[in-house]
Formats: C-alpha cells, structure tokens, sequence
C-alpha cells in the first residue's frame, strides 16, 4: 500500500509541475479531422484541436488544426471582427498522451447591428493601432476590443495590434502569456463599450496604465 501511495504522488507532482505530453500535430483545410506524428510538447501544453474561420473580403475560408497548445489557448471560442476581416475560432484540449481533443464548435454569429460602434485596424510590428475609421458591430459582438501580441524570440521579436468588435469571451479570457523552447508570447486585452456608440478610442496615457495594470495583475 506504500508503494502504491508513493506512486501516487509522484505521479500528482509530474502533473501539478506540468508533465510534458506528446501530441498529434496536423492541419487541413475545411474539414475538423486530420492525422499526423506525434510531438513532444513544451512543458505547460495540452494536446488541442482548433478550429479557425476567417472572412475576407467576403470570401470565407476555414482550417482545422491539432497540435499543442498552450492551457490558456484551450477550451475557448469567440469572434472578432475588423470591419473586410472576420475570425471566429474556438478550440478544446485533452491531456494524456496523444489524446484527441473534442471538435470545436465556434460561436454562432448574424449580420444584425446592435448599436454599437468601434474604431477598426490592424498593424503589424507596431503596438499602435489608431484608425479614425469605425465599423458597426453586429449580433453577439457587443465589445469593442484593442487586442496586442508580444512574441519575443531572440533577436527577432515580433508585436502587432488589432481593433474592432469582438465577443465578451476576449474579455472574461483577459491578458495571458505563455512560453514554450524558442519563445515567450504576452496577449493584452482592453475592452470597452456595449450597448453604446463609441465613435473613436486612443491609446492615451490613462488607457496604457490600464492596459498596464492589467498586465501586472
């Protein structure tokens, strides 16, 4: 019975300390199943299945994935829009070995607005995204969001910075970080609005505290 209970515990201590597991790693376009080796995943990850719709110009595509992923990526859906630039994406986790995670569903959408009005943009290599141009939102994206990536790898980093509308779940999910061998990525999120108008927001001292206290929260 010792034996057993020392067994135990070792193995709660790998899980509690992030045992690394090995996952499938695919892709495939239009469909949500696909199959491919098996990897070995930064300490931290889960083995996920994602899936991503993207809408462009009006012209729709989709793709599926498995692969690690980290937990604060796993068991999320929401969407977002930019104005010509639609995503929707949702994604679930398992975590033993090799496991397939559930298909993901994403958040079922419609083209109805709901009053509310937000500054859309993008840029990349660039935290700053001012646009005087606004979008109206529709159906369940009742946020408007200032979304920013941080990826530092090396001596090649990278940032970008997104606006527009988006589903609650970006805010309840809120800023997280996550790194795996090569590098480390930080999401801030700042979301405002929701049953309102909001003609224009800048990136001013007072949000950039928020954003920053946020983040060290």
């Amino acid at each position: 019975m010792a034996s057993l209970l020392r067994i135990i515990t070792f193995i709660s201590a790998l899980v509690a300390t992030g045992f690394a597991l090995s996952c499938i790693e695919c892709t495939a376009p239009s469909v949500t199943a696909c199959s491919g080796e098996s990897v070995m995943c930064p300490y931290g990850f889960l083995c996920g299945s994602m899936y991503v719709g993207t809408i462009v110009d009006g012209k729709y595509q989709s793709t599926f994935l498995r692969s690690c992923l980290p937990r604060e990526e796993c068991d999320f859906k929401g969407n977002l829009s930019m104005g010509l630039e639609q995503i929707g994406s949702a994604s679930t986790c398992c975590n033993t070995n090799d496991c397939t995670a559930a298909i993901p569903t994403v958040i079922s959408s419609n083209n109805q607005p709901n009053g509310l009005e937000c500054p859309s943009c993008s840029s990349v290599n660039s935290i700053y995204c001012d646009s005087t141009e606004t979008i109206k939102c529709t159906g369940n994206l009742n946020k408007c969001i200032f979304k920013t990536e941080d990826i530092s790898a090396g001596e090649s980093p990278s940032v970008s910075s997104v606006r527009g509308c988006a589903t609650k779940s970006f805010c309840d999910r809120g800023n997280f970080s996550f790194s795996d061998e090569i590098s480390t990525t930080k999401v801030t999120v700042y979301c405002y609005g929701g049953g309102i108008s909001v003609q224009k927001i800048l990136l001013t001292p007072t949000i950039a505290g928020l954003l920053l206290f946020r983040w060290i929260i």
